[in-house]
């Protein structure tokens, strides 16, 4: 059970530190693509977006997995 917490806890941890993280790795990765491939920035936006956004849902997943087991 101690074990099963610690995960829990690491786990939101994680979240909360990816999302001060995520904005500026978002905006940074964004603006890098598109001036590597002449794409749109707005649309290099969205989809990294898109991305981090997925990543959230995949952890957040697992917390409510690990929570109720």
């Amino acid at each position: 059970l101690a074990r099963k917490e610690a995960n829990i806890l690491a786990i939101r941890e994680r979240i909360e530190g990816l999302e001060e993280r995520q904005q500026g790795v978002i905006v940074h990765g964004a603006h890098s693509i598109a001036r590597e491939t002449g794409r749109n920035y707005y649309t290099m936006l969205l989809h990294s977006m898109t991305e981090s956004i997925l990543g959230f849902m995949i952890l957040k997943k697992r917390i409510s997995l690990l929570t109720r087991e």
